[in-house]
This record gives C-alpha cells, structure tokens and sequence, in this order.
C-alpha cells in the first residue's frame, strides 16, 4: 500500500482515540497535510522573498552598493557626499561620477529607488537589481543588463544607466575591483 503513514494516536489511558475530532485519522490527516502545506507555502514564499546579504554579492557589487548607501544617507542628512568620499577613496573623481550615478537612478528609476541603511546586512530587491547592473556591466554583459532593465527601463533610460555605471566603475577606487 502507498501514502502517507500515520501512527495511530493513542489517549493516556491507551485507548485508540476513536470518537475524539482531533485524533479522527482522516481529520487528523487533513491537519497534518494543511499544516505541511502552509510550511511549504512559507519555505516557497520565504525562498522567493528573501533579500540576499550584502556580503553574498561580488566585492565589486558589494562596495557600490555600500557607497550607494553611504552617498544617499549623506544626502538626506544634507551633506553632500562627494567631499566624504573622496577623502575616504582619495579620487574625487569617483566620488562625483558615483554621484552622476544617483542623480541618473533618481532621474529615470519607475518608483522610489528602496535602499537599505547602511548597517543592514540585507540588500533591498532595487538594491540587489542595481548590484546585478553593476556586475553585468563591468563585465561588459549589456545583454544581461538589458535583460534585467528592459521591463522598467526604456532604451535611452538604459543607455544613460549603463554609461554612468561604465563611467564609474573606469575609475572606482582600486579596492572596489
């Protein structure tokens, strides 16, 4: 015989529990299979929905979005970011390109562009789609990009992001590579 086994249950004096609602073999199968069936829909919806931690994306990836993190914060304390970074990378070029980089997400991005604080140790799902972009274009994949980009982003909305991750990424600061 297949199927799923079920033990018999069995009350404290060691009676099978025959009349008891709860104990009813056939109730308690519909239980235990609505219990496992809510586990998994949990695992299924947990697995779809769970954010990647930042140290879990390549280093290059990592590091722009943690510079990502790090310039908006400035922003909205409203301190500009480009003199912090460039004292804290010494190329003040990177620090205005990153800087052309987020004015180029806030400009064309459909929705408010989530980011994570920069003590979090999960990427927000724009993060994670921004870190791919990263990656994607370092290794010169526009394919990929255009892949991850085309269903929210029009070809120029692209073009523009693409160049502005190339122009940063030619003169990110050594440790980011």
């Amino acid at each position: 015989m297949t199927g799923i086994f079920f033990p018999l249950m069995e009350s404290d004096e060691g009676n099978a529990l025959v009349g008891n609602e709860s104990c009813c073999p056939t109730r308690r199968r519909s239980q235990m299979m609505r219990e496992r069936g809510d586990m998994e829909s949990k695992t299924l919806t947990n697995l779809l929905s769970a954010q990647p931690l930042v140290r879990d994306l390549n280093p290059l990836a990592a590091q722009t979005v943690v510079a990502l993190r790090y310039a908006i914060l400035c922003r909205k304390t409203g301190h500009d970011p480009v003199p912090q970074l460039a004292r804290r990378w010494g190329n003040p070029m990177a620090a205005r390109r990153l800087s052309v980089l987020i004015e180029a997400i806030g400009h064309i991005w459909p929705d408010p562009f989530a980011i994570a604080p920069p003590c979090c140790s999960r990427v927000s799902f724009d993060e994670a789609l921004f870190a791919a972009m990263v990656s994607a274009t370092f290794f010169g994949d526009r394919f990929s990009f255009d892949q991850m980009s085309a269903e929210m982003l029009n070809g120029d909305e692209r073009d523009m992001l693409f160049a502005c991750i190339q122009n940063f990424l030619r003169i990110a600061p050594p440790h980011f590579h």
